[in-house]
């Protein structure tokens, strides 16, 4: 071929067979790919802004596209202007607002329990859009149109369509159109195809109190009563369900606050619940139920032995610690004080150990037995009741001051025979080791942990496919109940779920607005994705590389501002 004119040579079969082949590759084009010409005097509109749906002003969330009648918008500083786009800029930004739609409105169906036919009719439509688009503009996370909708809040809802692994990214990795069907079709993810949301149609009937009661924590995360006798049919008198609840242990009237489930009941500082039981059932019989349950769950006493105690433990009374400077020391006091043998005493303001009267100790046991002639055992004991190690400290001629490391090596081996001689000396007398290991069992072994149990929980609007495990469940339970909840899982253990599932939860319930993820910047994508995979219709703030900087900050803090509540 040269210049302008040139020649074509026909194939075999002549101009039928051409024909005849491009019938054939204009059939695999995805429906609706091609459209009538417009006429001379008709504007020429973008076949996909049709399908993109009209969001009135208000209800935009900062930074987002809407086509609103025929224009294309975006929100900025909590109003609607034009975008300014380039005009290709603009129609493709509009074709990915109808991906979004036709995706929000496959969602939706699930969610909201519509018939077999109309989520297969919703997934049509989004699989013809979505083949469309990709047909013309490339991948949703093809880097032209990650960039044009960076700023959208949908922009990761767009990317998390697809699955974008390793081989897709090396496959579409120049971001051109896909004109191969069966390419298309390994980019989509299950929506296109398979039921990807639990309903969140509320249950409006329960067959048993215990029934209702779960329906109630799983919908309220809290008691109910009316609520449940509600689901038990008209008729149902409330305090006749509240009495079965708590003839089968499910719940407890505290005395001091009211009803409360099981869990919580018998949980936390049971041995002071136990004492407020037995003086209030000594009034209401009713409350000898409370006394038999938290009398279970008491935890064991813990022998003297095995209590760790040291000098400087804060619970131990500063009368014990003069004692023992008495009886192994030798201490006296000077005669002119009359404190009693009360050398030093306990500050809780400061949470400290001051010396009250200076006690006269022997020489030999002062500076030998349990001292050092550089430190003596008095000072070595103050030091320990303080949570210090003993230090000796040499002045030079120049005045510096430095450690003696030989000396202090000798404090130090002083310091520790002085532990292991005041604990074996602390639990050698009956009746003091009696009195610590009470006072320590009633006040620091009288706890007793929480066992959580998520197993009622549905979680609406999460992927079905997801099957999450019982500790997992109950982390989302706890978080849902507890103000500060730390997940020490191992690697592996379903964490990313677990935040996220809890996330979504307390949007539900109220008793969060917005929740914010702090994840660390290596593994944000992943993160943010399989969030999305879990809970297809989250809304997700992602933020870019860019949006801390000094000239992005203000925006993208006006976007979580502005954000749906």
């Amino acid at each position: 071929m040269h210049g302008i004119d040139y020649t074509v040579a026909l194939p075999e079969g002549g101009r039928d067979a051409v024909a005849a082949a491009l019938l054939d590759r204009m059939r695999e084009l995805p429906r609706g790919i091609l459209s009538a010409l417009a006429k001379p005097n008709e504007a020429v509109s973008d076949p996909c802004a049709a399908r993109s749906s009209s969001i009135s002003g208000p209800s935009l969330k900062e930074g987002a596209y809407a086509v609103v009648g025929d224009a294309l918008v975006v929100c900025r500083g909590g109003q609607v202007v034009d975008p300014l786009l380039p005009p290709a800029q603009a129609v493709r930004v509009r074709a990915l607002l109808t991906v979004r739609d036709a995706a929000r409105e496959a969602l939706r169906a699930q969610l909201d329990g519509a018939t077999p036919h109309v989520i297969e009719e919703t997934q049509r439509r989004l699989n013809a859009v979505y083949d469309q688009v990709v047909f013309r503009f490339g991948p949703m996370n093809a880097q032209a149109n990650v960039a044009a909708m960076a700023a959208d809040p949908d922009a990761f809802f767009l990317r998390a369509l697809e699955r974008w692994d390793a081989e897709a990214q090396q496959r579409h990795r120049t971001g051109r159109p896909v004109v191969d069907q069966a390419s298309r079709e390994r980019l989509k993810m299950p929506l296109f195809h398979d039921i990807v949301v639990r309903q969140a149609r509320a249950q409006t009937h329960a067959r048993s109190a215990r029934d209702a009661f779960l329906i109630i924590l799983n919908d309220l995360g809290r008691l109910d009563f009316g609520r449940m006798a509600e689901l038990l049919g008209p008729g149902t008198d409330p305090n006749a369900v509240r009495s079965e609840l708590a003839a089968e242990g499910l719940v407890f009237e505290d005395p001091e606050s009211g009803w409360q489930a099981a869990d919580a009941y018998l949980s936390g500082n049971v041995k002071r619940k136990l004492l407020v039981a037995e003086r209030a059932a000594c009034a209401e019989p009713r409350y000898v139920a409370n006394v038999e349950a938290l009398s279970v769950v008491i935890p064991a006493d813990i022998a003297p032995g095995q209590i760790e105690v040291r000098l400087g433990t804060h619970w131990i009374p500063a009368a014990d610690v003069n004692d023992f400077l008495v009886e192994v020391l030798g201490a006296e006091q000077p005669r002119w004080s009359h404190s009693g043998n009360q050398f030093v005493r306990y500050v809780p303001e400061t949470a400290e150990w001051v010396v009250e009267v200076q006690p006269i100790v022997p020489t030999a046991r002062n500076f030998g037995d349990w001292g050092t002639p550089r430190a003596s055992a008095i000072d070595i004991v103050l030091d320990l009741l303080n949570g210090r190690l003993p230090k000796v400290v040499d002045e030079l001629e120049d005045g510096r001051r430095v450690v003696n490391q030989q000396e202090t090596l000798a404090a130090q081996e002083k310091a520790d025979a002085l532990q292991r001689r005041f604990v074996e000396w602390l639990w050698s007398d009956a009746d003091r080791s009696e009195r610590l290991a009470r006072f320590y069992n009633d006040t620091f072994n009288a706890i007793r942990p929480r066992e959580y149990d998520g197993s009622h929980l549905r979680l609406p609007g999460s992927n079905p496919s997801f099957t999450l495990r019982a500790h997992q469940k109950a982390a989302v339970w706890r978080i849902l109940q507890d103000r500060a909840v730390g997940l020490f899982h191992e690697v592996g253990a379903g964490k990313t779920t677990v935040m996220a599932a809890a996330a979504m939860e307390l949007r539900r319930l109220g008793l969060a607005k917005k929740v914010l993820i702090v994840v660390p910047n290596d593994i944000l994508h992943q993160f943010a994705d399989e969030f999305q995979r879990f809970y297809p219709l989250a809304q997700l703030l992602v933020p870019g590389t860019d949006d801390f900087t000094p000239a992005r900050r203000n925006e993208f803090m006006a976007r979580i501002a502005t954000g749906a509540d």
